[in-house]
């Protein structure tokens, strides 16, 4: 079973590699950032009791392995395709959302025994991720914030590292 968790653990990364590099680069620190949060809120939701993990990675504890394999890249993706665009990034993580917690966590997370649902049932699932949604969102405002300057004539955000100095 170690080597099966190990598997969904790496296979999710490696749909990174398809991705173009310079637009992967503005939001690898975000799908990093996401995976810290959904660890806290895993241990939390733990501590509450509101689940019961069983399988995961022997270093992680009673983290999930999707939650660094799985749910970072998913992340990854959804800021690819759906940033800057605030109701498409939106729609697009309530729909995943509730895709996880609806139908992929009682279908296969829970089937496979990674977790059980005690307390906060999918519901509860459901909310907790949804409400990390603009915690992600502010984080790469913020991260593009000191990433990216206006140009002073067009008004076109570029690159600080390439074209000028921040100021």
């Amino acid at each position: 079973m170690e080597t099966f968790v190990s598997i969904l653990l790496l296979i999710p990364w490696l749909a990174v590699g398809f991705l173009n590099k310079h637009k992967l680069r503005q939001f690898i620190s975000v799908a990093f950032f996401s995976s810290l949060i959904n660890i806290v809120a895993y241990l939390f939701g733990d501590y509450m009791e509101w689940w019961t993990t069983y399988q995961s990675f022997p270093m992680l504890g009673n983290i999930p392995t999707f939650v660094l394999g799985f749910s970072p890249v998913v992340s990854l993706f959804v800021f690819y395709f759906a940033y800057p665009n605030l109701w498409l990034f939106l729609g697009t993580n309530l729909a995943l959302d509730a895709l996880q917690a609806y139908i992929v966590g009682p279908a296969v997370f829970e089937k496979l025994g990674f977790y059980d649902m005690t307390g906060a049932g999918n519901t509860g699932l459901y909310l907790v991720l949804t409400s990390l949604i603009p915690v992600v969102y502010i984080y790469q405002l913020w991260y593009d914030k000191g990433r990216y300057t206006s140009d002073d004539i067009t008004g076109i955000p570029r690159l600080t590292g390439i074209y000028r100095k921040a100021r």
